[in-house]
C-alpha cells in the first residue's frame, strides 16, 4: 500500500516504513530487534542518550512566549558548544604558529573573537524568529519547527568556529609541502 500525505502507517512492513514515536521511549515487542512499539508503559524500556535529548528536544508551545522562552532556556548550551569549539580552534591554530616552518608565537586578536561570540548570539535570534513567523504565516499545518532549526543552527555555528582550525592546517601543510619542494 502507499502512504500519501500526512498517513502514517501503524505497523512496518517487511523492508517497508516504520511508525513515528512521538514518545520519548521505545521498547522492543518482540525478539527480533526490527519489532520495536511507541509505548513507555512497558517494563523494557530503552531511554534515550543525554546527547540524543539534547539534540532532539521537544518541541515549544505554540505561542510566542513559549516559543522565546524554549529558545532562550537553549542559549547556555549553545554558546558553551559553539565556545569549545572556538577554543579548540584557537588552541590548535596557537599549535600550529609554534610548529615549523612557521615556529614563531602570534597572539590572535581577541576583537575578531569577541566579534564572532557576539554574532553568534545575534544569529542564534534568527531561530525563534523564524519559528514565530512560520507559527503565524502557517499555523497548526506545519510541524513545531523549533527542534530542527535549533540542530541546523548549532551544527552550522559549530562548523564556523572550527573552520579556522581546519584552513590552518591547510595552509601548514602547503608550507611544510613549499618548504621541501
Amino acid at each position: 500500500a502507499e502512504v500519501t500525505g500526512r498517513e502514517r502507517p501503524t505497523a512496518r512492513a517487511p523492508g517497508g516504513w516504520h511508525q513515528l514515536c512521538p514518545t520519548k521511549y521505545i521498547v522492543p515487542t518482540g525478539t527480533d530487534d526490527e519489532n520495536w512499539q511507541c509505548d513507555d508503559a512497558q517494563q523494557e524500556v530503552v531511554p534515550m542518550k543525554a546527547v540524543t535529548e539534547f539534540l532532539f528536544p521537544a518541541p515549544a508551545k505554540r505561542t510566542v512566549g513559549s516559543i522565546i522562552g524554549w529558545w532562550e532556556k537553549r542559549r547556555i548550551p549553545y554558546n558553551l558548544a559553539v565556545g569549545a569549539a572556538g577554543l579548540v580552534s584557537l588552541t590548535w591554530g596557537t599549535i600550529l604558529m609554534v610548529l615549523p616552518p612557521m615556529g614563531s608565537f602570534v597572539l590572535f586578536p581577541w576583537q575578531g573573537i569577541l566579534v564572532f561570540g557576539v554574532l553568534a548570539n545575534v544569529c542564534y535570534l534568527l531561530g525563534p524568529t523564524v519559528e514565530i513567523l512560520i507559527e503565524k504565516i502557517w499555523g497548526r499545518e506545519v510541524l513545531p519547527t523549533g527542534p530542527v532549526l535549533y540542530r541546523m543552527g548549532l551544527t552550522f555555528s559549530v562548523g564556523l568556529a572550527l573552520l579556522p582550525a581546519l584552513l590552518m592546517t591547510i595552509f601548514w601543510v602547503a608550507r611544510i609541502v613549499f618548504t621541501i619542494f
